[in-house]
This record gives structure tokens, sequence and C-alpha cells, in this order.
């Protein structure tokens, strides 16, 4: 989910007042408008999400309605594409951690890329560009792994799970700074390690990512 996104979400879920105001063009979409509000001494700005729209499903995974990122509540099932990447060499496994700034789960790690389906996308084609623009890897060879349903306490989602393989000595890895704040090849044991010591460090549904891809 992108900063826009979070950024609209607070605005809906924390009640801030703001203002509209229009700006020449937005890099979220067509749309250009563009919403100001205080949060303490810090003017902030959130680009209105109008145009994106969220795939919602039912508990069978079937769409039934689309909704903007502010009009989704937690009851609201939606649909969401992840990568677990792993050196073709070894068992390492590259880790990607959550901007610090992001609104849910700031400075948390979690798989390599993922993302929110959007209206008129698949699974398969919103892996594509999350990973393009979220660790800037083209031209992956995909397997499609696992999908699951997860309810973190926060949000309810499917997660269609794609695995790839890469050489991580040769493989350039360039992360989207506004949604990633770091990115590290993790050994699956030293993984393994690390969660068992601080599962806070990851994202609330790592284990359970974990067990359905068999990892654990």
């Amino acid at each position: 989910m992108s900063d826009y996104e979070e950024q609209e979400r607070a605005l809906d879920e924390e009640h801030l007042p703001f203002k509209q105001g229009v700006v020449g063009s937005s890099p979220t979409g067509p749309s250009n408008t563009v919403y100001t509000y205080n949060r303490g001494n810090c003017l902030c700005f959130c680009y209105d999400m109008v145009m994106k729209k969220v795939i919602v499903v039912d508990d069978k995974d079937n769409p039934i309605d689309l909704k903007t990122y502010s009009e989704l509540a937690y009851e609201d099932i939606y649909r969401v594409s992840a990568l677990w990447l792993t050196d073709a060499k070894t068992d390492d496994i590259l880790m990607t951690q959550r901007k610090l700034t992001k609104h849910h789960d700031p400075g948390k790690w979690m798989a390599a890329a993922s993302g929110t389906i959007e209206e008129g996308e698949t699974y398969d084609e919103n892996i594509v560009h999350e990973i393009e623009e979220e660790i800037g890897l083209y031209d992956l060879q995909l397997t499609k792994g696992p999908k699951e349903f997860t309810d973190d306490g926060q949000h309810k989602y499917f997660v269609q799970w794609y695995l790839a393989t890469t050489d991580k000595d040769t493989a350039v890895i360039q992360i989207q700074e506004e949604e990633v704040e770091a990115h590290a090849w993790v050994p699956k044991q030293q993984l393994l390690s690390e969660l068992a010591e601080d599962p806070t460090k990851f994202v609330p549904s790592f284990k359970k990512d974990l067990k359905a891809l068999t990892i654990i």
C-alpha cells in the first residue's frame, strides 16, 4: 500500500479537519485534487484517491464491491499480492522494511514486495508492477504459490503468494524510497531465529505467512 493510500485512510480514521485545494497534477493518478490538513505542527498533503478503488470480495474471494481506500472498513475483505524472493545459490531471503512513516506497521519487516489489488487488476498483473516499483527488479520468473486468508486484527484480506529466485550477487535492488525503508538478504535460519526472539519486528501476519509458504 502506498503512502498516499495510508494517508487517505488516516484522514478517515482519525477524523482530521481538512480543506480541499487543486494542484497541477497528481502522481497517483488522473485526479488532481489535494487535501491539506494539520497534524500537530506539520502541514500534511493527501492526494485524492477517489479514482483508486479496491476490489472488495466475499469469503470465497469473489468480487462483490469496489471501494476507495478511505471507505474500507475492518469487515471488508480485499486482495493482496506478495512476493517471496530467494537467492538461487543459498537459502537467503530478500526482506524489506516498511517505511517508518507508514500509518500501519511502520518499520516492520516483511517479504520482498506486496500490493493491494485495485479496480481492473488481477493478482498476476498487480505483483508484476509492485515488484518493479518497490524493489526495481524486472523479468523475474514467477511461480504462483499458495493463497491464504488473513485477519490480522486490523485488516482482512486474501493474499496470493508468488515465488521467485534470483542471483543476489548480480541482482540490483532499487527500493522505492517512498514505500521501503531498507532491505536485506537474510539467511533462512537467521530469519527464523529473529522471528522467535522478537516477532514484533515483523508484520503481524508474518508467522502465518511462513506457515502458508511451508517455511515453518
